[in-house]
């Protein structure tokens, strides 16, 4: 389904309506946002339609809006971990799921600095999935990993697993590590239905974590949105580093 995210800057909100006018099926996302009406036009007739409750609000011809019945179709919608969530199915949308995915705010701290990113992978949404919380290709597959040590001490639990390995030759946790401890805490969790959170801890303080959630575009593509947060090289020109090191993460995937 197509649907138009607009903010609306009077309340501060995010509104989400299907992308097509109910008039005569423009695309709406092609209109203009009117900041002072607070709402929506049409490009094809002009209708204008209120981004709070969606009914009709103005018409360029000599059509009384009051008359109008025509409403846009909204969805309920959430902002949560600086994306927007919405329910589009039908009937009435289930409860959102805020508590389940609170442990996922657990690194929004002022000592956290973050970046941001999105990836269509060419992929099963449930392989990617898979992909995400499986702990025992880590050593093997990804350049920063240790093919002499695979993952060891792992605990499960109904969210997910720790566990730790010794970091390679060409990680970061090697160069920064202060202890001498030569290893890698991750814990790896999932949150129903499409998320997942890797975190990692290693030297005396140093805490990285990485947040998905997954959206299916069709049966073998998946968009990926995904948060890297850190407390350390916090320098906002290293952003181009730890991002440039994420992607080459998900190439290796």
């Amino acid at each position: 389904k197509s649907v138009d995210v607009v903010k609306n800057l009077r309340t501060s909100t995010y509104e989400v309506f299907d992308d097509k006018c109910p008039h005569r099926g423009a695309k709406l996302s092609r209109g203009v946002v009117d900041v002072n009406k607070g709402c929506i036009r049409c490009p094809y007739h002009g209708m204008e339609f209120d981004l709070e409750d969606g009914t009709c609000t103005g018409f360029l011809g000599d059509y009384d809006p009051k008359k109008i019945k025509a409403k846009l179709h909204k969805h309920e919608s959430h902002v949560f971990d600086s994306l927007v969530w919405s329910y589009l199915g039908e009937g009435d949308p289930p409860e959102f799921m805020a508590d389940k995915l609170q442990e996922f705010v657990a690194d929004n701290k002022e000592d956290f600095s973050s970046i941001y990113g999105q990836r269509d992978i060419d992929c099963n949404l449930f392989e990617v999935e898979e992909n995400l919380l499986d702990h025992c290709h880590v050593s093997l597959v990804h350049s920063w990993g240790n093919p002499e040590s695979l993952p060891t001490n792992t605990i499960k639990s109904t969210r997910g697993s720790f566990f730790f390995y010794r970091h390679g030759k060409n990680s970061l946790a090697k160069w920064l590590d202060d202890t001498g401890k030569d290893s890698v805490d991750v814990y790896n969790g999932f949150a129903e239905p499409l998320s997942t959170i890797s975190r990692v801890g290693f030297g005396s303080n140093f805490a990285k974590s990485v947040r998905v959630h997954l959206l299916p575009l069709d049966e073998n593509k998946t968009r990926m949105f995904w948060g890297l947060h850190r407390n350390f090289m916090k320098a906002s020109w290293m952003d181009v580093v730890f991002r440039f090191l994420m992607e080459r993460t998900i190439d290796e995937d």
